[in-house]
């Protein structure tokens, strides 16, 4: 199933990092005092920001399975078998790619600490392929266009075929382990955030993050077609869900945050619906568990965590 449907990666971490939320007499302006875990989140705040950045090329690259759908659609030309009298319309979209490793550079440069060690790691191993395949698009796009593979009978084409497969596949499998570091990532800092939240007095927020937590862990557990997981983590998601509920008058007044507050808790009960709709043998259900995961992410990526 996850080669099939792909997760988005919540940054909410990070925009909370950003974010700034506080009033002008020092105090959260839900009237919490301030607390010394504002020591520590300032510690964090440079890995926050290099991993916000992270999030944001892998999202670029997994949104809608890209990257697996762009190296899919290439192998279907069946390049081996191809001859000059074939019609090749291959059409390469090539700048959105430059675009994400470009801000995969600049992310990578960015200050950290040993927490992100392993995301930039991650990124060493994707950038390499990802910039191979580039060369190859770049190459054979106007070859194609052109229909110059019928002067050579496709041999330039079915020279660089399989070079380029190869690419692809260890951009996806790179692009798997940068989205496996940022969970990891994200479960460390979450458990912080949850803390330093509740600690603020910041109730509502905390509970917000927990419920995050709990649907990644179910949409992960659902991509792996882990249906045993996914129950029990959708069981999770209603308790989390119902704590959002109680919580949620005492949310910090923040523009549009109401908003948001109330939009993932939709997305996450629509998700838990979806669900048991699959479960119940509806299969036209399967592709919206996480496409309901996904419009909790963007919800709770718009939310911004006061300090």
């Amino acid at each position: 199933m996850r080669d099939i449907i792909r997760v988005a990666m919540s940054v909410a971490l990070a925009a909370s990092a950003l974010s700034g939320c506080n009033g002008p007499s020092g105090l959260a302006e839900n009237g919490a005092t301030a607390t010394t875990t504002g020591t520590a989140r300032d510690a964090a705040r440079p890995d926050d920001i290099k991993q916000s950045g992270y999030v944001g090329s892998f999202n670029a690259l997994e949104r809608d399975g890209w990257l697996a759908q762009a190296a899919d659609a290439y192998a279907a030309y069946n390049i081996p078998n191809a001859t000059a009298a074939s019609t090749i319309g291959i059409r390469f979209v090539t700048d959105p790619l430059v675009q994400t490793i470009e801000s995969l550079k600049k992310t990578r440069v960015l200050p950290g600490t040993s927490r992100t060690a392993p995301l930039d790691q991650a990124a060493d191993a994707l950038l390499p392929p990802l910039e191979e395949i580039v060369r190859f698009e770049r190459d054979l796009g106007p070859y194609y266009a052109s229909r110059a593979y019928r002067e050579d009978d496709v041999a330039r084409g079915k020279a660089a075929d399989g070079p380029l497969k190869a690419a692809h596949a260890r951009a996806l499998a790179a692009l798997g382990r940068l989205g496996d570091a940022l969970s990891d990532y994200q479960r460390v800092r979450s458990a912080e955030r949850i803390t330093e939240l509740e600690r603020a007095g910041h109730v509502a927020e905390a509970s917000l993050v927990k419920a995050m937590g709990v649907a990644e862990a179910m949409a992960d557990a659902y991509a792996k077609d882990d249906i045993a997981a996914t129950a029990r983590q959708s069981q999770a998601l209603g308790a989390a869900i119902d704590r959002m509920r109680a919580n949620q008058g005492r949310l910090a007044k923040i523009q549009s945050n109401d908003i948001y507050y109330e939009s993932v808790i939709k997305a996450l009960t629509d998700m838990r619906g979806m669900f048991s709709d699959v479960q119940n043998g509806d299969k036209t259900a399967a592709s919206r568990v996480l496409t309901q995961y996904n419009a909790a992410v963007r919800s709770s990526n718009s939310f911004r965590f006061p300090e």
